[in-house]
Order: C-alpha cells, then sequence, then structure tokens
C-alpha cells in the first residue's frame, strides 16, 4: 500500500477496501492481539470489510472502526459504511476455518461458526428504540427535523429552538444533541437563537425523552412500536411514514448466504497471537500438504521463494490489462525502454514479485518483474516470448519469437518461470 506513493496525488499511501479490510484483519491479530477465531472477513461485489465478535460486534471499513453505537448515530460516515450491507448480496465470508460463498455449493468453514457469526451480525445490525435512537434518526433524517424541537433553562427561564439548529451546532462542538452531553451543546448556542415560547407547530423532543423513560420500545414488538407511533402523531408529518423510516434506520438484515450448503470442514489454521512472524511462517509452511489455505497463502503473497510459477504467470497474462492498453500503440522496443527507464525497485522485498500492472501504475520495479511485464504485453499482441537468464544470474533476457532480445537486471535470486508457466 505504500507503494501509492509513487503515484502523483497520494503522498500518504493508499489502498482499495480489499488491502485495507486485509490490512485490517492482520493488524487486529498482530497488534491487537484478537484471536483469529473473532475475525470474520466479509465481501459483497463493491466492497470488502470485517467484522469482530468482541464487545457486541466492531465493524471495520474504509473509513474507521465501528462500533454498534457507532453503527447507528445516524452521522454521514456511518451511513456510508452501512451502504453495502444495506444494499448488497454477501458474497464471501471467511475465517480461519474457511469459508462460505453465495455462489458455490461447498462451504469449508463450519456450520457453527457460521450460524455463530450470523446471529451476532444480524444482532449488530439492529438496535431497539429510545431516545437516543430516535435523535439519531433525526440527525440521518434531516427534512424531519423541521417539525422537531429542544427545549432549554437559561437564567432560571425556559427557552426554546429549532432542531435543525441545534443538530447544527454539532459539526462544530464536540458535544451531541441526543446524550449526557446535550445541556452543553445548548450552553454553546448564541441565546438570541432560542425562543421564549415553545414552537407550536413541532413536537417537543423532551416530552419525547419522558415517554422512553416510561414505554421501553422494542422494534419486534407491534405493541410498543404502536403505542410510540400514537405518541407521536402530529400534523407536521405523515407518522406512518415517519415510523417506517424510523424502523428501516434500526433494522439493516444483511444478505448473507444461505445454509443449504455441503459443509466440508477443514482442520482450521491454529495461530498463537504470540507467535512471531518467522513462526508462523514456518507453521504455514509445515501444513501444505494438508491444508490449501496454508498453501495458496504463498501463491497470494506472490512468495516466489516457495510458490508455483504457473499461477501467478496466469494471472500476469490474463488478468492485467492496464499495462495492455496503455502500450497498445507503442512497439515493443518502446515498451522496453520504457521499462528499462523505470526506478530499478520493486515495492515488494526480495522473495515477492509484483504483477505487470503494478510495475506499469507505480513506474519501477525489480528486473525480473519489468521482464515479466514485457513478455504480458507482448503475448497479448500474440508474440511468442521466453524469459532466459544471459550470461550472469543478475542479467535477464527477453527473446521475442523475431529473434530480438531485451536484456533486465535483476536482484531478486529466484528460479525463473519456463515456457510451459505461460501456457495458460
Amino acid at each position: 500500500m505504500n507503494a501509492f506513493r509513487h503515484k502523483e496525488g497520494y503522498p500518504c499511501g493508499a489502498g482499495e477496501c480489499v488491502s485495507l479490510s486485509a490490512l485490517y484483519a492482520s493488524a487486529l491479530f498482530v497488534i491487537a492481539k484478537i484471536p483469529l477465531e473473532k475475525i470474520f472477513l466479509m465481501a459483497t461485489p463493491l466492497h470488502s470489510q470485517n467484522f469482530i465478535d468482541i464487545k457486541g460486534g466492531i465493524l471495520t471499513n474504509n473509513r474507521r472502526i465501528v462500533t454498534k453505537n457507532m453503527w447507528f448515530n445516524g452521522t454521514e460516515l456511518s451511513f456510508k459504511a452501512q451502504r453495502a450491507l444495506r444494499n448488497e448480496q454477501v458474497t464471501i465470508i471467511a475465517n480461519h476455518e474457511g469459508y462460505i460463498h453465495s455462489v458455490y455449493d461447498t462451504a469449508s468453514i463450519s456450520k457453527s461458526a457460521y450460524d455463530s457469526f450470523s446471529g451476532k451480525l444480524l444482532r449488530y445490525c439492529k438496535t431497539d428504540i429510545n431516545f437516543d435512537i430516535l435523535a439519531n434518526f433525526l440527525r440521518h433524517a434531516a427534512d424531519a427535523q423541521k417539525c422537531f424541537q429542544f427545549s432549554h433553562r437559561c437564567c432560571g427561564k425556559p427557552r426554546f429552538i429549532e432542531a435543525e439548529k441545534v443538530f447544527h451546532y454539532e459539526h462544530s462542538s464536540k458535544s451531541r444533541a441526543n446524550d449526557a452531553t446535550r445541556t452543553a451543546l445548548l450552553h454553546e448556542i448564541d441565546e438570541d437563537e432560542f425562543y421564549t415560547e415553545p414552537l407550536g407547530d413541532r413536537v417537543l423532543l423532551d416530552e419525547i425523552e419522558s415517554f422512553f423513560r416510561e414505554n421501553p420500545v422494542s422494534i419486534d414488538s407491534p405493541y410498543t412500536v404502536e403505542k410510540l407511533k400514537k405518541h407521536l402523531h402530529h400534523g407536521c408529518y405523515n407518522v406512518e411514514k415517519f415510523i417506517d423510516e424510523l424502523l428501516d434506520f434500526c433494522k439493516i438484515e444483511p444478505r448473507l448466504p444461505g445454509t443449504a450448503k455441503r459443509w466440508t470442514a477443514s482442520s482450521p489454521l491454529h495461530l498463537s497471537v504470540e507467535q512471531s512472524r518467522q513462526d508462523i511462517i514456518a507453521y504455514l509452511e509445515s501444513i501444505r500438504s494438508v491444508n490449501v489455505t496454508a498453501d495458496l497463502a504463498f501463491t497470494a503473497s506472490r512468495d516466489m521463494r516457495r510458490a508455483a510459477w504457473k499461477p501467478f504467470c496466469k494471472a500476469a497474462i490474463q488478468r492485467n490489462p492496464v499495462c495492455i492498453e496503455q502500450s497498445r500503440d507503442m512497439p515493443v522496443e518502446q515498451v522496453a525502454a520504457k521499462l528499462k527507464a523505470m526506478a530499478s525497485e520493486s515495492i515488494y522485498d526480495s522473495g515477492r514479485v509484483a504483477q505487470p500492472d503494478e510495475i506499469w501504475n507505480f513506474g519501477r520495479g525489480d528486473g525480473l518483474e519489468k521482464a515479466l511485464c514485457l513478455i504480458t504485453i507482448a503475448r497479448a499482441r500474440n508474440y511468442g516470448a521466453c524469459i532466459t537468464v544471459k550470461g550472469d544470474p543478475g542479467n535477464i533476457c527477453v527473446r521475442m519469437e523475431n529473434g530480438s532480445e531485451f536484456i533486465f537486471r535483476t536482484s531478486k535470486e529466484l528460479d525463473l518461470p519456463d515456457e510451459s508457466d505461460f501456457e495458460v
């Protein structure tokens, strides 16, 4: 992710939701010492995030770590955090045991772990209604604020103010309209903003707060919801629509993969938060022959000291459209010259290898990576091309079918892919 610093406009680095969710999961395990069995990775077609099974649930996404209270606080950030689970099918969920996918018939996660996860996520995504939640809803539903007012005692006298003014003042304050800091927030507002009499066409939120003290409202209880509806009835708004939107605010029903699967639970990864990086790598290597997740971890990390070249080469040929498209009008000789002119440093450490589009996007790469990028572009044009060592092991040669050769210098001490690795 630091590689983005080499692109214009990204001085702090950057990442997509997939890389950020993986980083969150790793940091929670390595730094926060959260056991793997508490960490679940989720993905929809357009977004990746994690659910952490601690303290009622924590959800991570691109912008922040979201507790349940934050999930329902009505801010724009929290509403954006909800967007994927509100609107998209969750396609895959994975943990240290395995995964379940909405498309595939087989699931390698245990059903008990998936059932536990599902129940906890559903509880996280639902809340009963109290005054705090109603105020949070109003913070989100700005159009409804014009129907409500707050009261406040100043110098021993009652004062009244429009709800939208109070919520507006939140933007420049650490205090909030719905919690124990409300009095402090109201004290921050200029006295000239208040009225000496109630605003006759608005609901007084203090009276609603009193209602909740005596009448807890469960969204699963039609009786308590109906009582709230009668109490909130007012000519300023359509109470049926208001309650429906409030209930929708209080409950998200994620579309999770169904349980009609063939459950083939595999042996989970037994990793401890106390293990070192070297211990974890050694453990994963030791179980590669019996655990496909451990085996594929080395391929996913492009660790070409331990992984086979064929999957890497297949991805290079079939999944790197940027370098192919952006070099479309360049002769092969010009492509090679452009690659040679790039900084000769890899974005990865010695044993890992970047894919061709990473070379092209970040404008740098080891000679081996540049050579693979050139082969990808050549093969997209149906040119035959192979890679060999030329002279000493540090010289990588890309030889075209017409006999032309392009030499790149590498510092990665790796075995090279052979011709069969590119047969995809």
